[in-house]
């Protein structure tokens, strides 16, 4: 099988609160999203009749949730813009992952 190569960039707000780094931060989106992208099935998701994808939504769930105990945090996710098309013989691989910022708030980011 071949691969597609799926690029992740973004942004993300954690609370003040939180006790680690920006680069502790930023490690734990990437094994998160590592370890969600490896578990994609040769040809994507897909949700009968269309084609396979990896849903950028499910990018962003993912992103959201990686700081344990902070679950549901803001995002913005501006690569990949859409859902990525997989065909059936690529297996969906991380590409490279940038976060433009990490932005520290006040009380909660839901």
């Amino acid at each position: 099988a071949g691969t597609a190569s799926i690029a992740v960039t973004y942004e993300l707000w954690i609370p003040e609160t939180y006790a680690g780094t920006n680069a502790q931060a930023q490690a734990l989106v990437a094994a998160a999203l590592l370890g969600f992208v490896s578990t994609r099935p040769i040809g994507g998701d897909v949700i009968d009749p269309a084609d396979g994808f990896v849903y950028k939504t499910a990018l962003e769930d993912v992103i959201g949730s990686a700081i344990p105990g902070f679950p549901g945090l803001k995002r913005a996710v501006t690569v990949p813009a859409g859902d990525t098309a997989v065909t059936a013989t690529q297996a969906p691989v991380l590409g490279a992952i940038t976060c433009t910022a990490i932005n520290r708030v006040p009380g909660a980011t839901q």
